[in-house]
């Protein structure tokens, strides 16, 4: 798996798995295996037999809940990465994918939460008002990327947000401001033409 060979991977894990079906890993395995080699209806028989096995395992219920995510089956990734959440509690990874699912369902407040325990507030609200931007919720957007540059007041990149937002919701004053912070020339207005020489 490590090397990319998943066809020598599943041929290896399917012999672990026959002779030793209560061996929860091999299955979960296979599961990651399969879906690494685009047989996705195998991959998630594989879980759903792993996780028969273990429904506890933090790993496992992450990984088959971003398969599912992967697959378009969000509701189902939620409550499976929720699982994950709750045996894992410090793993930032879980929490992530978890995040972006929530995302994904439009529950915008529980992925900010999701996001700052991956990765702290400041994060959570780049995260957010990143995907609230990317659904035109400007308005929204911006009250995330304004309580980012509260906590980390230096962000480039938040203040560039915030310029571009200000901007496109004709707020000009306060986009020239964050342009200014950025070290950005401010924009001339264009000038007359003089008509002949």
């Amino acid at each position: 798996l490590a090397r990319d060979e998943f066809g020598e991977a599943i041929s290896l894990l399917s012999s672990a798995a026959s002779a030793a079906p209560g061996l929860s890993e091999a299955h979960h395995l296979l599961g990651y295996a399969y879906d690494r080699k685009g047989l996705h209806q195998l991959s998630l028989d594989a879980y759903r037999r792993a996780v028969k096995l273990t429904p506890n395992d933090a790993q496992l219920l992450n990984d088959y809940g971003y398969t599912l995510y992967l697959r378009g089956q969000h509701k189902e990734a939620k409550e499976l990465l929720k699982r994950a959440a709750k045996r894992s509690p410090g793993d930032e990874r879980v929490w992530n994918n978890l995040a972006v699912v929530q995302v994904k369902l439009g529950s915008y407040d529980d992925a900010f939460k999701s996001f700052a325990r991956a990765g702290g507030e400041f994060k959570g609200h780049m995260n957010v008002a990143n995907a609230l931007e990317r659904a035109g919720r400007y308005e929204d957007a911006l009250k995330h990327y304004e309580s980012a540059r509260r906590l980390n007041p230096s962000s480039r990149s938040a203040l560039q947000h915030l310029a571009d937002l200000y901007q496109r919701l004709g707020r000009k004053e306060e986009a020239e401001a964050a342009r200014q912070l950025l070290g950005a020339p401010k924009q001339e207005k264009p000038k007359a033409e003089n008509g002949g020489q």
